[in-house]
């Protein structure tokens, strides 16, 4: 009797066992992230793609023009993993633009070199940003064009340059203050607001943003997030660049008057992100992932 209760007692506690495996199988399997894979406006998609690792790689973007264009952005990384570089590419096999990285024995970046070809031209358009970093400041002397050098300072809620509080640009011969704003955060790392406190004019101005409580796909696949405010720099705004590295989605138009409505799919990524303009126009943008 005793070795049966025994043999019976083994069995439950196996049967058990598989079945909490399967469970925690099935849970885990359910709670993978989806990664990006396009975003499409009618019928000019951009596809994603990542390499065997998970890491962002290249952008393809299809211009729907007569005839149609093909705009690659290639990312290449070094041995530690390192951005080193972006090329641009209208089709395979013309070059549009360079963007190379240069670091310090410190992993940061202190030399963003831009370059951009045209057919009319044999030599590059060369502008350059040279970095400095100071706790949790990075300051950027840029060239925007062959005229205009700009001081920005780039300051940020602590050294792990994740949230933007304050973007100052400055005329880098007079020292001139020509654009200031700051930002605020909600607890999760949404922007929530901003405030232009110099330069104000019609396409820089102050707002304050609401969001969903979704997965925002864009900010999933986002690379370095400083990295990505300070490519192509400019005496302007950042709220363009910082609403898509906010944790959730914004309902929130940097238009005025448009609305934003979004669907989901069953694991609360956005499929369909609808935008509706004050002259009724819609754009729907459409999402895809791997």
């Amino acid at each position: 009797m005793k070795r049966y209760l025994f043999n019976f007692l083994l069995f439950v506690v196996v049967i058990t066992s598989i079945k909490c495996s399967t469970d925690d199988s099935n849970e885990i399997k359910s709670e993978r992230k989806l990664v990006l894979k396009t975003t499409q406006i009618a019928d000019t998609p951009i596809v994603y793609n990542y390499d065997t690792s998970g890491r962002f790689i290249n952008i393809e973007d299809t211009i729907s023009v007569f005839p149609e264009v093909v705009r690659l952005r290639e990312s290449v990384y070094n041995k530690n993993g390192q951005k080193v570089r972006d090329i641009f590419r209208r089709e395979k096999d013309f070059i549009a633009g360079k963007i190379q990285y240069i670091y310090n024995t410190e992993d940061q970046i202190t030399k963003i070199v831009r370059s951009s070809f045209n057919v009319f031209s044999l030599l590059p358009k060369i502008t350059t940003s040279t970095l400095t970093y100071n706790d949790n400041q990075i300051v950027s002397i840029s060239n925007i064009d062959k005229k205009n050098l700009y001081k920005m300072i780039y300051t940020f809620r602590d050294n792990t340059y994740q949230n933007l509080e304050r973007f100052e640009a400055f005329d880098y011969e007079s020292n001139d203050l020509v654009f200031e704003e700051t930002y605020q955060y909600s607890p999760n790392g949404n922007l929530i607001a901003n405030e232009v406190l110099t330069g104000e004019d019609d396409f820089n101005k102050s707002k304050s943003f609401i969001y969903d409580d979704k997965i925002n796909p864009l900010s999933e696949g986002s690379e370095n997030h400083y990295l990505d405010l300070l490519r192509n720099p400019a005496p302007a705004s950042l709220v363009s660049r910082l609403i898509p590295l906010s944790t959730n989605n914004s309902l929130t138009s940097i238009i005025e008057g448009a609305e934003i409505a979004f669907e989901y799919n069953a694991k609360s990524y956005p499929i369909v992100k609808t935008t509706i303009y004050k002259d009724d126009r819609k754009d729907i943008l459409l999402f895809s992932y791997y």
